[in-house]
């Protein structure tokens, strides 16, 4: 499974829009669409802004390991 593939996921998961994940990450909602689609890889700044907007550790979204 794709990093955009698991973002998706998680975001579906909590019921959040594009939008909500983007507010709550501090990033344009774009961005968040096409990290998802897969027609572009975040950076690792916005792995980690991502990861603070989701509130969970970076190895959630890497492996999706630990998360319920």
């Amino acid at each position: 499974m794709s990093f955009g593939n698991r973002i998706a996921q998680l975001r579906a998961s909590l019921g959040w829009t594009q939008l909500d994940l983007a507010e709550r990450c501090e990033l344009q909602s774009t961005a968040i669409a096409h990290y998802e689609a897969g027609r572009r890889e975040p950076t690792l700044t916005n792995i980690v802004k991502i990861c603070r907007g989701f509130g969970v550790e970076p190895n959630v979204l890497i492996k999706m390991e630990d998360y319920k």
